[in-house]
């Protein structure tokens, strides 16, 4: 089997030569790497290019004429996949990470032996030079239909169980090409959307015990990130039609429980970050309330969890909003400045 490798790459250049290295030193020899420039304004493109020049035989470099996002990047590179490779399976990288050297083999004998749609791996996480496995909550196994429907498609709706990011997995061709996906030119989020709409396409779903994908841990500077509401509340509507269509209720409260917590989030990066003052707040807040798609389970969620924010937002109560949401930044500022604490002591 050979495995297509997509790379979209953006300004990375710290890291490219490390990422696109593990790639071509995979003890699995049937492989290619796409790499696809979202417009870098950095020397990513040229590194780009050295690669292809060097390994004209594994390495393909596409070069987009304009800067879209890493959801079209990978949409570039699967285009070229799918003429090059229909058979064979694709994997994901971002480019600030990289993979252990037996991660293709491993992934190809999985699919190769249990005929899997997809084959995920565990991660580890990076900081620096500290490296920490993180397992998945799901054991080894090969999960078929219908319990694969029934039992994990709630990883999508705010349940911590199977990973819905692209990377860390081999997945086969051709079971993308007949979902017929398209980019949804999200900023955040793409991953999940990408494999919320793949699931219901796969027959078999491998989880292998073994620890073959580096992430990169980010955010030790953090910044507003004007896309988080935006992406998010219209990822909350996509999700709630799905759940529509195919009758999953099981995924309404939990979905509800994370439109609330992404909620409080945006508004703390307000505070955090846009220097406003609780009437500029309010009135945000009370613009997004007017969207009735968005909080139509809130009243229901008021009696039935814990919690007074979801009362708080049903009735537009802005004072007791917008305390929640002061306490979240105030636990942030905390948090944020230990990891920047431990990114100086590791540089």
């Amino acid at each position: 089997m050979k495995v297509s490798c997509i790379i979209p790459v953006y300004n990375v250049s710290r890291h490219l030569r490390k990422c696109v290295d593990s790639v071509l030193n995979q003890t699995y020899s049937s492989f290619e790497v796409i790499l696809v420039n979202d417009c870098s304004t950095d020397n990513s493109a040229d590194i780009c290019r050295q690669y292809r020049d060097a390994h004209p035989d594994k390495v393909i470099f596409i070069d987009k004429p304009r800067n879209e996002g890493v959801d079209k990047a990978r949409f570039t590179g699967l285009e070229y996949v799918f003429t090059s490779n229909k058979w064979g399976g694709v994997t994901f990288i971002d480019s600030d990470d990289y993979i252990q050297k037996d991660a293709f083999r491993r992934l190809v004998a999985e699919m190769v032996r249990s005929d899997a749609d997809v084959v995920q791996m565990n991660m580890n996480r990076v900081l620096g030079f500290i490296r920490r496995p993180h397992y998945s909550p799901v054991k080894s196994q090969v999960i078929g239909q219908p319990t694969l429907f029934d039992d994990y498609y709630i990883s999508f709706f705010g349940v911590n169980s199977l990973n819905v990011c692209m990377c860390s997995k081999l997945y086969k061709i051709e079971t993308i090409a007949k979902a017929k996906l398209k980019p949804t030119g999200f900023r955040m989020g793409e991953d999940l959307m990408f494999n919320m709409k793949l699931f219901p396409f796969f027959k078999r779903y491998s989880v292998i015990d073994y620890n073959g994908y580096n992430y990169r841990v980010g955010g030790l500077t953090s910044k507003y990130n004007p896309t988080l509401w935006d992406d998010l509340s219209r990822q909350y509507k996509l999700k709630r039609q799905i759940i529509d269509e195919y009758g999953y209720k099981k995924g309404i409260r939990t979905l509800n429980i994370e439109l609330k917590n992404i909620f409080i989030s945006a508004i703390a990066q307000r505070i955090q970050f846009l220097n406003e003052n609780n009437e500029q707040i309010g009135l945000w807040i009370k613009e997004q309330l007017r969207d009735d798609m968005l909080w139509h389970d809130f009243p229901e969620m008021a009696i039935t969890e814990n919690d007074t924010i979801y009362k708080s937002i049903s009735e537009v109560n802005i004072e007791h909003i917008i305390s929640v949401a002061s306490q979240k930044f105030k636990s942030t500022r905390k948090h944020r400045f230990v990891k920047n604490f431990l990114s100086l002591i590791i540089r």
